[in-house]
């Protein structure tokens, strides 16, 4: 009888989005604060005073700063797990994309273009009108430190190169001018903005390699 109640009580169970803004932590974006989402059975103001009381994760403790409903969208209360878990997800990737940092993670992407050097073999033949050859990537190091890797001066903890092998022994050089200073707060929009960006380059004349782009020239 008390586990069909804990049955029934669990199917009635509403779900709310819960946001919090967190001090100490920064964000994605320079003005924006460093949030926690999540979802709660309890009412939203039920559930932020537990936080301030402690009783949440233990990384939570003493960063709690104010419940931030402003940011939560007006759906229709759902008993559905699985609805209410696709809502927390897209709204973790709307904050993110806003340049809120979001349960710890402020990742930041950036693309970076390397001047690499077509006549170590197999040489690159079709340089195009620049009459020079490219490769642009998307990280969410720095960019400097990615170059490195690419160069194989920085390998993994293993000792494996950890750059492209359209990269490998064409002693890659970071090229500042070419690479966009514009910072990506998804992957998602880190791949896009990859791929414009070697498409435009290689509208310009550039010989562009990357490992995005599909159907981009081979050696």
């Amino acid at each position: 009888m008390v586990n069909n109640r804990k049955a029934q009580k669990s199917k009635t169970t509403p779900y709310n989005l819960f946001v919090v803004e967190l001090k100490e932590l920064k964000g994605r974006s320079a003005d924006k604060p460093h949030l926690y989402v999540t979802l709660t059975s309890s009412n939203t103001e039920l559930a932020f005073r537990r936080l301030l009381e402690g009783k949440g994760p233990t990384w939570l403790q003493g960063k709690v700063e104010k419940l931030r409903t402003d940011l939560i969208p007006n759906y229709r209360e759902t008993n559905d797990r699985e609805l209410a878990e696709k809502r927390l997800g897209k709204l973790k990737i709307d904050l993110s994309k806003q340049g809120f940092g979001i349960n710890g993670d402020s990742t930041v992407w950036v693309v970076y273009v390397l001047d690499i050097d077509p006549n170590v073999e197999p040489k690159i033949l079709d340089l195009g009108k620049k009459g020079r050859a490219i490769y642009v990537g998307q990280t969410s190091t720095t960019r400097e430190l990615r170059a490195e890797q690419h160069a194989g001066r920085l390998l993994s903890k293993s000792g494996k190169y950890i750059g492209s092998r359209k990269t490998k022994g064409r002693n890659p050089v970071l090229n500042l001018d070419l690479s966009p200073t514009k910072e990506m707060y998804t992957k998602e929009d880190a791949l896009a903005f990859e791929t414009e960006t070697h498409n435009r380059l290689e509208q310009m004349g550039y010989r562009v390699f990357g490992d995005v782009q599909e159907g981009s020239k081979s050696c």
